[in-house]
């Protein structure tokens, strides 16, 4: 599963995920790391892992575009639902 979250909230993020990091994965691509952070997604989620893709917005949206253009479906991160 990927979970897209346009924001740079880090406390937010990392109180998330910081009891499951056999399970999860955080990352925050940057623009020229778009396409190295894609063949990691793609890695981590044969793994079974979750990714969560956090920062800026231009950079998470052009993640989740390629992803789903790859028939990988990301999904929005909520902190309210999941915390």
């Amino acid at each position: 599963m990927v979970l897209i979250y346009p924001e740079f909230e880090a406390n937010t993020v990392f109180s998330w995920s910081q009891d499951s990091s056999e399970r999860v994965t955080v990352l925050c691509p940057a623009i020229p790391m778009v396409t190295k952070c894609l063949s990691r997604v793609k890695r981590e989620i044969q793994d079974g892992k979750t990714i969560l893709a956090w920062g800026d917005t231009i950079c998470v949206q052009d993640l989740k575009n390629r992803l789903e253009s790859s028939g990988i479906e990301c999904y929005d991160f909520v902190p309210e639902r999941v915390m």
